[in-house]
């Protein structure tokens, strides 16, 4: 749409659309410096400007109009790839649209104007979905590892502390007590990293924001600070995720008999936690197998996020089933191992058939040698 001058009508005319001729500072009837389409330079007028939101696929790329007989001399090779027609006061659409692809074939697709805004719609709503579950997927990516990170540290923190927790049990603590204690200690941890997280995010988003209006985006505004909503739910969700994988760590710790606890053991798993556990590897394995398959048959996007659910859940549900697997490993590795290794790889070899799931104990010495 036209908005300031007029239409070119010469060749030495041009009409360029408005972001473009403010960035060049250029204004109807003054010069602008165009490139021929050998490489050369040439000067014309500038008569008018042109609207550039009536174009939402050229949003961002410079518009140059010149005249038709005009247009070899900026460019070579020129093809048509889109026409926009505009009809008389009374003229009937649908005649109009069949005379355009009786005169034209069957190769160009000829779109009235509500069909073409329709079409455009369902291209910006699938590329929304995909950029949406992209993101969403590497949110997942990170929820999960997260949580593994937060759960293994815990393990390893209360397998230290495992003589202390049962001075506590001795002198009067139930396990409740400990268990509290143990997510009150998780909750603290994840209100701090949490704001620390937030605020850096901030910090790092104000930043690329200030760095991004340094350069030149044309009619692009780009703005990454978050809003508080935002800010406030990935508080939230920082804390809740801490909490989460702490109840494992701290449940287990307060299943401890205290006489138990002060002999070094870490505890021990009965056959009926043992089983549960081992049927939700395998229902985790198998709900990651089939997340897998749809993604290989379900269409975009909705393939990207089966994608990511699947392969979260195989690699929780095949480290679940390590530790279970692991002997049969050992046993297939072991021969040349021990062959190759000698003492050391019989020691080796050894050592990973004896070592069971979850952190080792402190203070107990591992003593090997050779005879």
């Amino acid at each position: 749409m036209l908005k300031d001058g007029r239409w070119p009508g010469a060749p030495g005319e041009v009409l360029l659309d408005t972001d473009t001729a403010r960035r060049i500072d250029a204004a109807p009837g003054s010069d602008v410096r165009l490139t021929r389409a050998d490489g050369g330079t040439t000067t014309a007028r500038l008569v008018g400007t042109l609207d550039g939101r009536g174009a939402p696929s050229f949003a961002g790329h410079p518009i140059v109009a010149v005249p038709d007989g005009a247009v070899e001399r900026y460019a070579a090779a020129v093809t048509a790839a889109q026409l926009d027609v505009r009809l008389l006061s009374g003229a009937s659409r649908s005649h109009t649209t069949e005379a355009l692809r009786a005169a034209l074939g069957d190769g160009p697709e000829v779109r009235t104007r509500e069909a073409s805004v329709a079409e455009a719609t369902r291209q910006s709503r699938t590329l929304y979905g995909v950029v949406l579950i992209a993101a969403l997927s590497f949110v997942l990516i990170a929820l999960a590892v997260a949580r593994m990170v937060v759960s293994n540290t815990f393990s390893v923190v209360l397998a230290q502390r495992t003589r202390q927790l049962a001075l506590l049990r001795c002198v009067g603590a139930d396990r409740a007590q400990i268990r509290r204690l143990i997510l009150r200690q998780g909750l603290l941890l994840g209100m701090g990293a949490s704001a620390a997280g937030v605020l850096l995010g901030v910090g790092l988003c104000a930043a690329a924001t200030a760095l991004a209006r340094t350069a030149d985006l044309g009619p692009v505004h780009l703005r990454l600070l978050p809003s508080p909503l935002t800010c406030v739910l990935a508080g939230l969700f920082g804390v809740l995720l801490t909490l989460l994988a702490v109840r494992g760590p701290a449940k287990k710790a307060s299943a401890v008999p205290p006489v138990a606890a002060l002999g070094g053991a870490y505890g021990t798993v009965g056959t009926v936690a043992r089983l549960r556990a081992a049927a939700w590897s395998v229902v985790l394995l198998l709900a990651g197998v089939a997340s897998l398959v749809l993604g290989v048959v379900a269409p975009p996007p909705l393939s990207l996020l089966a994608v990511t659910l699947g392969a979260i859940c195989s690699f929780f549900g095949v480290l679940r089933l390590s530790h279970r697997l692991l002997p049969a490993v050992v046993a297939a590795l072991g021969g040349p191992a021990r062959r190759l290794g000698g003492t050391a790889g019989r020691l080796a070899t050894q050592q990973l058939r004896l070592n069971r799931p979850g952190p080792a104990p402190p203070g107990r010495p591992f003593c090997s040698g050779s005879r």
